[in-house]
């Protein structure tokens, strides 16, 4: 289903059915041979058996044939003058429109369409077999290939790992298609070893793109203490001329050093505050004296005596270096007595510190776009580049940026929101939705296709056995 052209329709909407729908506590048998039953015709013979049925579709190798025809060719090369009854006919309708509705709907990438494929005749022979696979996610096949597509739906060959979940889903898929001539195959089983065994590397995979998360956050992090320590100094740069080895000082270690304390205190904290007011006071210390008041000259008294400890206090990018300390501070303590001597110092107009990252602007778009929430998968196509399976691992809503993850859980795309609109609207980027997805298909054959349709249903089937 493809992303509609206006990037506020991207916000994630969920299936009229959605995963905790599932699975229905009723059977949908009777809404199956309403919509699909055919008018009864002149039979051309007995019903055939159920071993009859499942051994035909165990021989049914060609994925574009249908159903009825593939058991009615093997009825005919047995010699076989068995018909499919109207319920059997009508059940393998059914289930032929749900099957193509859901390889169509969840396609995966080769080869593990092809296996999802060749599952068809399984789910036939149950479909037959078994008045429980009438129930949408009742049964274990159902489960079984919910979860195929759960964890294959952004899987692609050129991945890292891709061989594991390939191998297990072949493995999984020809352990479960010999139940059609083997009948003591415990389906269950090989359901819930599949679930387990997808869901461990699944949980593999959002490590690493927990990783990338991470590493991304901290790069963010850091560009934002770049931003907000650089507005600070430069606010304060413009008020005043400095000595050039001021301004050095001020755009080299004391920059760094507040980064740091934006890092680790925040903001908001009374730790940047402080520094801030030290920063301001340091450089109106640093003006000449001549012409000012008597307070004035004292308070810069008062402060060329206490402003050393506060510098030493916020240098943190040189806690490691006392000589480097002592150092910036003998720039300070030279400088001011220079001042006090009303000597001349020679000073300039510091340029701002540029950093090269202003402030996303506020737009309609970003305002949409912030509501994606990580974890849905996109098939993603790039001007001269080939489409990619994707999963929103961050939307850094306050830079505007969406952070993107392989099956692998590695980094595969981060672009601006103003990027995936544009992709948006040249119709370059699809929604891949992946929860409970064979279930849904089934239910929605049946014309179950909407909570409101379920739920009149259930309270129809509910009168019907008060009754």
């Amino acid at each position: 289903m493809d992303l509609p052209v206006r990037a506020h329709h991207l916000e994630v909407v969920k299936l009229k059915l959605a995963g905790e729908h599932f699975p229905l506590s009723i059977s949908l048998r009777e809404q199956i041979l309403a919509a699909y039953a055919p008018q009864p015709g002149p039979g051309t013979g007995p019903a055939p058996e159920t071993g009859q049925l499942l051994e035909s579709l165990a021989r049914c190798d060609d994925l574009d044939t249908s159903l009825p025809e593939a058991i009615s060719r093997h009825l005919e090369a047995t010699g076989k003058t068995a018909a499919l009854t109207v319920e059997q006919q009508a059940i393998l309708a059914w289930l032929e429109k749900a099957y193509q509705d859901w390889t169509s709907r969840y396609s995966l990438a080769e080869p593990l369409a092809d296996a999802v494929k060749k599952m068809r005749p399984l789910a036939a022979g149950l479909a037959l077999a078994d008045p429980v696979f009438m129930q949408p996610g009742a049964h274990p096949l159902h489960r079984l290939l919910d979860q195929i597509v759960a964890s294959a739906i952004g899987w692609e060959p050129e991945t890292a790992r891709s061989e594991s979940l390939r191998n297990l889903i072949a493995t999984t898929t020809e352990e479960a298609l010999a139940w059609l001539v083997d009948r003591d195959i415990d389906l269950p089983t090989v359901c819930d070893t599949f679930i387990r065994d997808s869901e461990r590397e699944c949980t593999r995979s959002s490590r690493m793109a927990q990783r990338s998360v991470e590493a991304e956050q901290g790069r963010v992090r850091s560009s934002w203490a770049r931003r907000i320590a650089a507005g600070m100094i430069n606010t304060c740069l413009a008020r005043h001329p400095l000595p050039p080895a001021i301004g050095d000082f001020m755009k080299g270690p004391w920059y760094s050093s507040a980064q740091l304390v934006l890092l680790k205190f925040g903001d908001g904290s009374r730790q940047w505050a402080a520094m801030s007011e030290t920063t301001l006071t340091l450089l109106d210390s640093l003006q000449p004296i001549e012409s000012v008041s008597p307070e004035r000259k004292q308070e810069l008294f008062d402060i060329v005596t206490t402003i050393p400890r506060e510098i030493r206090r916020w240098l943190l990018s040189l806690h490691h270096d006392s000589d480097a300390i002592e150092e910036a501070v003998g720039l300070v303590e030279f400088a001011h007595l220079r001042i006090l001597r009303q000597q001349e110092l020679e000073v300039e107009t510091i340029a701002p510190i540029e950093t090269g990252e202003g402030e996303p602007k506020s737009s309609e778009h970003a305002k949409r776009l912030c509501a994606i929430k990580p974890g849905q998968w996109f098939m993603i196509s790039q001007p001269e580049k080939p489409a990619r399976r994707v999963r929103l691992s961050l939307n850094l809503d306050t830079h505007q940026q969406l952070l993107f993850t392989d099956h692998a859980g590695l980094k595969a795309l981060q672009i601006s929101y103003a990027e995936f609109e544009d992709l948006v609207a040249q119709r370059m980027v699809k929604k891949l939705a992946h929860e409970a997805s064979f279930s849904e298909c089934l239910a929605r054959a049946a014309g179950v296709d909407s909570v409101e349709t379920l739920q009149q249903l259930m309270a129809s089937a509910g009168a019907g056995t008060s009754t």
